[in-house]
């Protein structure tokens, strides 16, 4: 991705900061009706954080606002969240934005967006989203006349205050708490100390005044990353820029396009006594083909002809968590804790209702031992005890699981998303998934378990094995998750954690035939899996105009083979031409959980 843009010098000025100030009373576009209510997380804890990636579709956008869908923030005007532009999450090439943005919860719509502080439209923006969790210290700030000086508006907290080694994101808040008046603030902004107050400020990057005699003053969001481990400063120097670009370097970069990062600009980090303006919209993405390979800070200036990134531009930035974890959980009276559900304790999905894990039947775990549990299951949070279940998916009220099942709680990014079936995505028997990943894309890969209440809020479980294909009919290219007895309707409001897998490695494709078909198995020959008895496998079925398989899968090894094998858990047989889609997470050694940095 090739970003040149000439040169221009920016001229410095101390501390004498001015501004300019539009306020408009902003009443958001009111185009999506549905809603969701709140969880209820009375019993929970604590909350952790919650990062991933909205992408602006026609769906979900009308003009300037594009909104988001997650639990945390549908129906709570009190939400607290940070986001950043991200051009290419997960490789996906995207689309520059040069606009000052904010965000703004429609009273309407019960939903936050995202929104261009100039009312210019959005299209097919990407934009990762933070949700700080109840251990980390987030608040609203509110420019008024008691703290601003010229073009900043200092913060008044016993965190940052004489702390100038502090680390903040800010994100700019058109209506705390939903109020029908807003401040629209269309300036690019960043964070200084000021050292005579010793106090922290949000200040406007082309110098503008902070206004403070409208009906409504401007608001941002603020969350302190000082005590977080991926939190870091970085700053432009001769030997990361590159035109408008600023190539970062950190560990969790090398070979990971898949990381959510956050910046802010950070005028004098640890209190310096001079900083550099950079007044331009800024955002991250990942640098392939170019002279590094790594994430990277750009100044998005598309429109015009200057937008060079200046040595001493420093940026406070977070990069979400990459914890995973890969473990076999086992079914036994220990944590049937609920009537028909097996407990999964995991310090991932404790205490997470917004977690999302897939699942898969693993027979004999290690290659000993074997249990078969024949119905599709799905997963499901106990709000009593905070803990996600395994629940089998027949009437609901049946057999409790029994056996050992393979557990992935994948890291958050673009790859990673929950899909709830609607009025508008339900045909026949299937229900139509829309993600930049997965459109125009025959050929992708990606494993679905079903989720009877995503956030805590309560779904409808879809109680059939289910599969996957591509949908190419009139036009629609796009994938779907369908039943596999080809009548059933998939119902309203099922909801299904997907991951996709494209270009993963250790994620292929495996087809049954005569010649790896064994009564109800499908022995797989793949060398990620052969004499790997303690590997974690997931399965999904991929139709792709193959053979359909409507009975509950799942794997175990062979011990005399040394090979993996997907089986039919009623022992029917396996048919041929039957595909699957396949995820395989190597734990080393058999342990109960594995927990990944």
């Amino acid at each position: 991705m090739q970003r040149n843009y000439q040169y221009l010098s920016i001229s410095l000025i101390t501390s004498a900061f001015l501004i300019v100030f539009i306020l408009v009373n902003f009443t958001p576009p009111t185009t999506l009706a549905r809603t969701t209510n709140s969880p209820n997380l009375a019993n929970a804890t604590s909350q952790p954080d919650i990062y991933f990636v909205h992408t602006a579709t026609s769906a979900n956008t009308s003009g300037a606002v594009t909104y988001l869908d997650h639990p945390l923030l549908n129906n709570n005007p009190n939400a607290i969240i940070i986001v950043t532009p991200n051009w290419n999450p997960s490789l996906v090439t995207g689309v520059d934005y040069e606009k000052a943005f904010g965000v703004t919860y429609s009273a309407t719509n019960k939903r936050w967006g995202v929104f261009s502080q100039d009312l210019s439209s959005i299209n097919g923006q990407k934009f990762n989203i933070f949700i700080p969790g109840t251990e980390t210290t987030a608040f609203v700030h509110t420019a008024n006349v008691g703290n601003v000086v010229g073009n900043y508006t200092l913060l008044d907290h016993p965190e940052l205050n004489n702390n100038p080694d502090a680390m903040i994101l800010v994100t700019p808040n058109f209506n705390p708490g939903g109020g029908a008046v807003g401040a629209y603030h269309d300036h690019h902004i960043g964070v200084w100390y000021e050292g005579v107050s010793q106090k922290w400020g949000i200040f406007n990057q082309d110098l503008a005044d902070m206004p403070t005699n409208g009906p409504a003053n401007p608001s941002f969001n603020v969350v302190v990353i000082s005590k977080k481990a991926t939190a870091f400063v970085h700053q432009a120097e001769a030997g990361n820029i590159s035109s408008n670009v600023t190539y970062m370097d950190h560990p969790l970069f090398e070979n990971n396009p898949d990381a959510l990062v956050f910046i802010t600009a950070n005028w004098n980090p640890n209190g310096g006594i001079e900083g550099k303006y950079n007044n331009y919209a800024t955002g991250v993405y990942y640098s392939i083909g170019e002279a590094n390979e790594t994430w990277a800070i750009f100044n998005q200036a598309p429109g015009k002809n200057n937008a060079l990134m200046e040595e001493g531009a420093a940026f406070n930035v977070l990069i979400a968590p990459q914890k995973t974890a890969v473990f076999t959980h086992r079914s036994d009276p220990s944590n049937m804790l609920t009537p028909f559900r097996t407990h999964i304790d995991s310090p991932l999905l404790n205490n997470n209702p917004n977690a999302i894990a897939f699942a898969t039947a693993n027979w004999n775990p290690g290659g000993i031992n074997g249990t078969y549990n024949n119905y599709p299951i799905g997963l499901e949070y106990d709000q009593s005890y905070n803990q996600w279940t395994i629940r089998n998916l027949d009437t609901l009220v049946s057999d409790a699981p029994t056996g050992t099942f393979n557990i992935y709680v994948p890291p958050p990014s673009l790859r990673t998303f929950v899909h709830t079936a609607t009025a508008s995505t339900l045909a026949s028997n299937w229900t139509i998934l829309d993600h930049p990943m997965l459109n125009n894309n025959p050929n992708a890969i990606f494993i679905v378990t079903p989720n009877g209440n995503p956030g805590g809020q309560q779904s409808t479980f879809n109680v059939h094995p289910i599969g996957v294909w591509y949908n190419d009919f009139i036009g629609v290219n796009k994938w779907t998750i369908f039943n596999q007895d080809g009548s059933t309707p998939i119902p309203e409001n099922a909801a299904f954690n997907v991951y996709v897998t494209t270009g993963l490695s250790n994620s292929f494709i495996y087809t049954s035939t005569a010649a790896n078909i064994a009564g109800n198995s499908m022995t797989i020959d793949h060398p990620l899996l052969n004499g790997n008895p303690t590997a974690v496998v997931l399965v999904t079925p991929n139709w792709n105009g193959k053979t359909y398989n409507d009975h509950p899968v799942g794997v175990w090894y062979n011990p005399v083979t040394e090979k993996w094998a997907v089986f039919n858990e009623d022992l029917a047989s396996m048919p041929e031409n039957v595909g699957f889609n396949i995820l395989v997470v190597d734990n080393k050694a058999y342990l109960p959980q594995i927990l990944a940095p």
